[in-house]
Formats: structure tokens, C-alpha cells, sequence
């Protein structure tokens, strides 16, 4: 009995001390592709310093007297690549940035905690960095619509129009509070945190490539650029901090032309959250009637589209984009950056 137990306890010390070393190596390896990432998977664009550490920005297209500079603000788990046919679609008209927030994609993560301070103080800096004129028209999908109405509570005279691509509405997390916090919960990443610091994800590539992307999208650049800790992390910061970003918000600003594009389908996934089928249709219900609750002059049906509209239909985000810039000139006698004739 003696040695039985004695067998156990090697057995269980060994296979103690081998997990022990796969994880050693793994963080060792996933240390090492971190070092070489800007070596091995250069980014499109520049990296900027905003103060001591850097965003990435992929400018696109010729800046102009005669037209705003577009920046878009991709949602939680998105980033610049995700926009990179609508962005080279539409700098064929005009200039077109795309950014990594902190810690996604080729962008230094924050040391400081996630509030609506960092997030539009970050944005700003970059763009100064960048040497964007203002106002800008920014294009915001998801959360990132929070994220952009929160840009323009802080700095109202850099924004001359908002275009909503499927973006959040406060209303709806209101009115559909269980299912928001049970979403919101299902949205955090850190158990995928702590693989990725092992190197699991990147060891594992095979079975953790995204299979969501349009087929001109390297899913190479995602698993090594974009999936690391610091990109998991940030998720669960941004989700866990919804609600409150969400409840902070003012009501959408008046004096500016907004538009919002809605796809004809939004999954909402609610039997897979513990929901009925029901519930989902209700859900998806809730989410179309809201985004039409916007107080916005334009509203637009995405057919043929689910949330991801920049993969299903970029061409009509491009459209939607050079309409109200052309809106935009004609009412205001345009003679320059949003100075009007007098």
C-alpha cells in the first residue's frame, strides 16, 4: 500500500514539474515573438509617441483643404486591419485614419486604469501627433460609437460628423439588462490572458485561428499581432467597464450630422448565453429599434449584412462616408476645414 501511494506521489510530482516546464517554455516563447513582432509582421502604418509610449495609426489617402480627415474607431476585439478595405476604398476621396487603442494590434497598452480619459485623451494626442487637421468625421462601429460619443462630450469642436455602424446603444443594455450582463460576462478574456502569456494561443494557432475574416485577411497577423495578453486584457477591461461607460454617456450631439447604419441581421446569440430562441428574437428586435431611437437625420439599412458590416458591406460604409461630406460642403458653403463662407 506503501509503495502504491509512493507511485502516486513521483507520479503526480513528475507530471507536476512537466506542466511546469511546457509553461516555462511557453511565456519564454511568447516572450521571445513579442520581441521580434515589429520584425516579423511590420505594421502598415507609424507608431506615434503620445508620451512615453505609442499608438499605431495607418494613415491612407491625400489630406485636403477641400475635405475632412475620416477617423475611424473600430469596437472591442477590433482594430485597424478590420477596416482595411473600407480604408482603401474610401482615401481614394479622401484621408482616412485607422488606430489600435491601447494594447491591441502594434499600440503600447496603458499602465494607467481604463476610463473615458485615457481612451479620448489617447485619440487626441494621436491625431495631434499625426498632424490631422480638425474636425474630423468619425467613423465608429460598436462600442466604438460609445467610444466616439465620448470623444466628442471631451472635445465637441474636433468633430464635424459621426457615422454609427451597429453601435451600441445605452438604451438597449437598459432595457435588456440580464442579457447585457450575461454578454458582457461571456466577453471576458482571462482565461484566453493566461494562455496567451504561456504561449498557448501561438502554439495553438491552428485551432485558434479566427475563421470570421473575409478571405484577403492574413490570419497570421491576427494570431501573432493582435492575439497576445495585453490584447485579451484589454478586452476584459473594456467590457468590464461598459455599463459604467454607457450609463456616463450624454445624449447624442446636436449641431452635427449623424448617421447610422444598420445591418438587416445582428446575432445575438442568446440560446448560447442560456436564453430561449425566443429571447433572441425579442433581442434582435430590441437592437433594431433602438438603433433607430438614434437621434440621427440618416438612417440606413445594411442588407446582405450581419454586425460586422465593414467585412459584409464596406463599399456602402464608403458611401454613406462621401455623402456626408458632400452634405457636409454644400450647406456649410464649404471653403476649408469646416469654415464656412461668410
Amino acid at each position: 500500500m506503501k509503495k502504491v501511494k509512493k507511485t502516486i506521489i513521483v507520479s503526480v510530482s513528475v507530471l507536476l514539474l512537466l506542466c511546469s516546464m511546457l509553461i516555462a517554455i511557453g511565456a519564454l516563447y511568447e516572450q521571445y515573438t513579442l520581441r521580434n513582432i515589429f520584425q516579423d509582421y511590420p505594421p502598415p502604418g507609424e507608431r506615434f509617441d503620445i508620451g512615453g509610449r505609442f499608438l499605431h495609426a495607418n494613415v491612407q489617402g491625400d489630406k485636403s483643404d477641400e475635405t475632412p480627415t475620416v477617423v475611424i474607431e473600430a469596437g472591442t476585439g477590433s482594430w485597424s486591419e478590420d477596416w482595411k478595405i473600407v480604408q482603401q476604398q474610401l482615401s481614394k476621396d479622401v484621408q482616412v485614419v485607422t488606430y489600435d487603442r491601447a494594447g491591441y494590434g502594434w499600440s503600447d497598452p496603458s499602465s494607467e486604469p481604463l476610463s473615458s480619459e485615457q481612451l479620448t485623451s489617447d485619440l487626441h494626442a494621436l491625431l495631434e501627433e499625426v498632424g490631422v487637421d480638425t474636425p474630423i468625421i468619425l467613423v465608429a462601429h460598436s462600442s466604438g460609437g460609445i467610444y466616439s460619443r465620448m470623444y466628442i462630450e471631451h472635445y465637441p469642436k474636433d468633430v464635424m460628423g459621426l457615422i454609427l455602424v451597429d453601435a451600441r446603444h445605452e438604451g438597449f443594455s437598459e432595457q435588456f439588462s440580464e442579457y447585457t450582463e450575461a454578454m458582457l460576462a461571456a466577453e471576458t478574456q482571462k482565461w484566453n490572458s493566461f494562455l496567451a502569456r504561456i504561449g498557448a494561443i501561438r502554439l495553438m494557432n491552428g485551432i485558434f485561428a479566427p475563421d470570421h475574416l473575409p478571405e484577403q485577411f492574413d490570419t497570421d497577423v491576427y494570431m501573432n499581432v493582435l492575439w497576445d495578453r495585453h490584447f485579451f486584457d484589454i478586452i476584459t477591461e473594456e467590457v468590464g467597464n461598459m455599463r459604467r461607460f454607457e450609463r456616463e454617456l450624454s445624449p447624442l450631439p446636436e449641431g452635427i450630422p449623424i448617421t447610422v447604419i444598420t445591418p438587416d441581421t445582428h446575432y445575438m446569440n442568446a440560446v448560447e448565453l442560456g436564453f430561449s430562441k425566443d429571447d433572441e428574437l425579442l433581442l434582435q428586435q430590441g437592437w433594431y429599434d433602438h438603433q433607430q431611437a438614434f437621434a440621427a437625420e440618416r438612417h440606413v439599412i445594411a442588407e446582405n449584412s450581419t454586425h460586422n458590416v465593414m467585412f459584409d458591406r464596406p463599399e456602402l460604409i464608403v458611401e454613406e462616408t462621401l455623402r456626408m461630406i458632400k452634405t457636409i460642403q454644400k450647406e456649410k458653403n464649404w471653403i476649408g476645414m469646416g469654415k464656412p463662407q461668410n
